[in-house]
């Protein structure tokens, strides 16, 4: 097994985003092998007044959205979510959850079932951990 990993700056978006989902998606499928993608996307970190840079006012409403797309598998508001908002409340993850989005889409026309695992704010930073896995 090998993993190549891929840093996202977390302010791409536009064309760069999309070759950088262009790019992965050709990762992806240069090998015979099964493969997979593991996303790991900060959540905002802003979340309490105990949070690394304090309590952002809204911050809860965004991180909700974000978790909830993540749970539902929807690529569409995944790729819908606004670069100057999660910028605001800290959200870093925006851009890797957006190319995952956009490599699932290359991969299957289905969306993926999804298995939430876990989503939480230990120390006012927000988390999720999810499976998602493509329809049979």
């Amino acid at each position: 097994m090998t993993v190549d990993p891929v840093l996202v700056d977390p302010a791409i978006e536009g064309e760069r985003l999309d070759a950088a989902a262009d790019l992965i998606a050709d990762l992806l499928t240069a090998d015979e092998q099964p493969t997979g993608l593991l996303v790991v996307a900060d959540g905002s970190t802003g979340l309490t007044p105990k949070a690394p840079g304090g309590l952002i006012e809204g911050a809860e409403v965004v991180q909700a959205a974000v978790d909830a797309a993540i749970a539902a598998g929807d690529l569409a508001a995944i790729a819908a979510l606004d670069v100057a908002e999660c910028a605001r409340v800290r959200i870093d993850g925006r851009a890797p959850l957006q190319i995952a989005a956009q490599v699932w889409r290359r991969s299957t026309p289905r969306a993926p079932v999804v298995e939430s695992l876990w989503r939480g704010a230990p120390l006012g930073v927000g988390g999720h951990a999810a499976w998602w896995v493509p329809a049979r």
